[in-house]
């Protein structure tokens, strides 16, 4: 799959995921039920993947310790803690405003901390873009 074949995807993708998550949520089930539910499902549907695949399995045993670390903490943050307080505002808020104002202002912000911690640069059409993103994410939100 190609780079700008993957950004289709992705794009697509991550439109439908918060509208499947909303029906889900539509019984009410605790937040953490739901975030556990995902994870066995994903769990389910990866585990034969690495049981079949050679190539998979080696690229996990390559993976050093601070990957292995980092990729760790990631998975913690994004579908652990991320997920759980999404899908707490997703029970109350609606999708046409919560889903923009994350996914406009979440941006924003990896911005900024992509400058002050890894020391890439913010030329001033990224910076007047992405202030234009988060300003036009807070009137969909609010």
């Amino acid at each position: 799959m190609s780079g700008r074949l993957a950004v289709g995807v992705t794009f697509v993708l991550w439109a439908i995921i918060p509208i499947v998550d909303k029906l889900a949520l539509a019984g009410r089930p605790a937040p953490p039920a739901g975030v556990v539910a995902r994870l066995l499902v994903a769990a389910v549907v990866l585990l034969p993947g690495l049981a079949c695949s050679p190539a998979l399995r080696e690229g996990l045993a390559e993976l050093g310790g601070r990957e292995w670390l980092a990729f760790g903490v990631s998975g913690v943050i994004s579908l652990l803690l991320a997920q759980y307080c999404y899908y707490v505002a997703l029970r109350d808020r609606s999708v046409a405003t919560l889903f923009p104002f994350l996914f406009g202002g979440a941006p924003v912000l990896t911005m900024g901390l992509a400058w002050a911690i890894l020391g890439e640069p913010i030329g001033w059409r990224a910076g007047l873009g992405g202030g234009l993103i988060f300003l036009g994410s807070l009137l969909l939100f609010w």
